[in-house]
């Protein structure tokens, strides 16, 4: 369903925005394992939390990982000033993600300067799902 495919739960809180943008075509062949293997890689934008510290993204890994929310991890990236053709970013997987690479993902999920990404990924309806419930806990 068209709910599911945008929020990853059938009935989302529509309030706020927070649509799941898929980034599997933009992402795949970077020798990354979890995402070559992946058949989704999911990211959401968390509007201005990319000012936050180290320790506080690493309770929102520990968020994902949660039973109640069941990821098997949290990919994040720090837009720290995103432009038209370029942008400044901090990542979790910074050694396999240049700055380019981290603008395409940022031009996809429609994030700005002061933005958090958070991605996720596997298969498609669990991961639909596991961001659903991140994205509500947001």
């Amino acid at each position: 369903s068209v709910a599911i495919r945008d929020y990853g739960i059938d009935k989302p809180d529509l309030r706020y925005g927070m649509k799941l943008k898929d980034l599997t075509s933009i992402v795949k062949g970077k020798n990354f394992k979890l995402f070559d293997e992946a058949e989704v890689v999911i990211g959401i934008v968390c509007e201005g939390l990319a000012t936050w510290s180290k320790k506080k993204i690493k309770e929102l890994e520990k968020l994902a990982k949660d039973q109640s929310i069941g990821a098997t991890g949290l990919i994040w990236v720090q837009c720290k000033k995103v432009e038209e053709s370029k942008g400044s970013y901090g990542s979790s997987v910074s050694k396999f993600f240049k700055d380019d690479d981290l603008h395409k993902w940022a031009v996809q999920c429609g994030a700005k300067t002061g933005d958090l990404i958070c991605v996720m990924a596997g298969p498609d309806f669990k991961t639909r799902e596991s961001m659903g419930k991140f994205r509500h806990e947001m």
